[in-house]
């Protein structure tokens, strides 16, 4: 029993090791995948074209979101972080190219008006992911002890996303 405790003792480095290692594997995987994602962008003007790209891109996303969650599964405080920092980043791309689609020409000044309405409506929910993403990332860096570039910078990006969200009301006067 004295010999396999000991042996225990000698691996516990290794172990962590491995661990860190499988994790920074998932992570190079995931990061290879988000920059792929961030670098698609919807430049169709057709609506049966643009749907196909926003088909495309919104697989991406979930691709992406199952690859981030693959390196949280293996809890290593950085590379946590790091994902949902970068999860957060994919969350606002997703609301800020919805936001960017032209309404198409064909439509009336008041249709265009409600397309873009519309497509507000729908980044929305991309923006609120985004954020919870940028806090669960500072939360987890503070829990853990894991105060990264990209905790930091989900600290800055939370606290802008939540001002634009939920702006503060200023007394009447």
């Amino acid at each position: 029993m004295r010999k396999l405790l000991l042996l225990f003792i000698l691996l516990m480095p290794a172990l962590g090791s491995a661990q860190v290692t499988v994790a920074e594997e998932a992570y190079r995987k995931a990061e290879s995948k988000f920059h792929i994602y961030m670098e698609t962008e919807i430049t169709a003007t057709q609506p049966r074209m643009l749907l196909k790209q926003l088909k495309r891109k919104t697989e991406m996303l979930l691709e992406l979101e199952k690859a981030y969650q693959e390196v949280i599964k293996h809890k290593e405080p950085v590379f946590m972080v790091s994902s949902a920092y970068k999860l957060g980043l994919a969350y606002e791309n997703m609301a800020v190219v919805l936001r960017k689609i032209p309404a198409p020409a064909k439509l009336t000044p008041e249709q265009q008006e409600i397309f873009k309405t519309e497509l507000d409506a729908k980044a929305l929910p991309f923006e609120e992911k985004a954020l919870a993403s940028f806090q669960a990332a500072v939360k987890k860096a503070k829990e853990l002890g894991a105060i990264t570039g990209h905790a930091r910078q989900s600290e800055d990006k939370a606290a802008g996303l939540e001002n634009k969200l939920r702006p503060k009301q200023t007394p009447a006067e």
